[in-house]
């Protein structure tokens, strides 16, 4: 059986978990630099032509505080998928919650 290095356990999570775990994490990062590469450098072109700077600070905002707590999301929501001790599943979501926090001390 050739897959069955699949389902060997290490600490309550198969090395498939870990595999999913990952290939979340490498998906949403793909997706955030597709978003990041297209969509912000269109944002960029659109906002170079107007005479207002109302939207060059929604850019700004956008790269320095909203993608950079997106990577953040995204490695936590892959980790969330793992079966995690307690306390670490609790230290994580702290983490969140304080990240978070700092994301919007800096939006105001």
């Amino acid at each position: 059986m050739p897959l069955d290095f699949l389902k060997k356990t290490f600490f309550n999570n198969t090395v498939q978990d870990y595999i999913i775990c990952v290939a979340l994490f490498i998906g949403g990062i793909v997706a955030l630099k597709i978003t990041q590469v297209f969509i912000l450098k269109r944002l960029k072109k659109l906002a170079e032509k107007t005479t207002t700077t109302l939207d060059d600070f929604f850019i700004s905002l956008i790269q320095k505080i909203i993608l950079p707590l997106a990577y953040f999301i995204v490695l936590y929501l892959s980790i969330n998928t793992l079966n995690l001790y307690p306390l670490l599943k609790k230290a994580i979501d702290v983490i969140l919650i304080a990240v978070i926090t700092i994301a919007a001390a800096r939006f105001v």
